[in-house]
């Protein structure tokens, strides 16, 4: 994972000289602006208090993606040997991220300039390189790994496998919302830390590195921090948000900036 990381990252040079000879081609494993990113963006980031909205450029669209299929999602049995972090995709899920990846590709993104932010978890990272093979010909702009885009924490280290289907029905009987797991987190707790990041994206959409017309931002997470996500955004309530599922493994859900910007 570290190495994968670096390896998001170590695109970025690479690309901003390609973008300033006018080249389209991948030429590396990924992102733009190494030092910018790597260093959480201390050159660049506006403070949010001396931001004007005048200063904003908002994306062309935000896509949204749920990691595959792990090994989690065939046994939850599994969380009970491997630290929920570390859990892998399997074999499907692989494959599931690379179809995902064309088909943001071809019916999203086309050549338009892309960001990206992903969990720090092992499968979102193993459905990300999957799906930036996708994108040879994108100028990718830069990558970052987003400790707030994690899931949901239930608490303790290693699951015990019983207990945790005791405190997932005691969770449909009480709210997934306002539920909080022993030692862990509710919805509430995940949406709170999902409204921080949405003040991280809001200074990103202000920096001159970045912001573009027709940038496209890929972010991705797990499904219960994707669902907040767009509770957040679109200030949905509580009670639509019980009303909601998690999408599929490598379900996207696509916000497309309105004309008027």
């Amino acid at each position: 994972p570290r190495r994968l990381v670096c390896a998001m990252l170590s695109r970025c040079t690479t690309a901003a000289r390609r973008r300033a000879r006018g080249s389209t081609g991948w030429g590396g494993p990924w992102a733009r602006r190494s030092r910018c990113f790597a260093s959480g963006m201390k050159r660049g980031e506006l403070e949010l208090e001396h931001m004007r909205l005048d200063s904003i450029v908002l994306p062309k669209r935000i896509i949204l993606l749920r990691h595959g299929e792990s090994l989690g999602n065939v046994t939850e049995e599994a969380y009970a040997s491997v630290p929920d972090h570390l859990v892998p995709l399997t074999k499907r899920g692989r494959a599931q991220a690379a179809a995902a990846g064309q088909r943001i590709k071809h019916e999203f993104v086309g050549d338009d300039p892309v960001h990206v932010y992903v969990s720090p978890y092992l499968r979102t990272k193993q459905t990300l390189a999957e799906v930036v093979k996708a994108l040879d010909s994108n100028d990718i702009y830069g990558a970052r790994e987003e400790p707030r885009l994690a899931e949901q924490q239930f608490g303790g280290a290693f699951q015990d496998f019983e207990a945790m289907q005791h405190a997932k029905q005691e969770r449909m009987r009480y709210g997934r919302f306002f539920y909080r797991f022993p030692g862990g987190e509710g919805g509430l707790d995940v949406y709170n830390r999902t409204s921080s990041f949405m003040a991280t994206l809001h200074r990103d959409f202000a920096n001159a590195e970045i912001k573009d017309p027709n940038l496209n931002v890929i972010i991705v997470t797990h499904g219960l921090a994707l669902r907040l996500f767009v509770m957040r955004w679109f200030l949905y309530t509580t009670s639509q948000f019980e009303a909601s599922l998690n999408p599929p493994n490598c379900g996207i859900v696509e916000m497309l900036r309105h004309s008027d910007g």
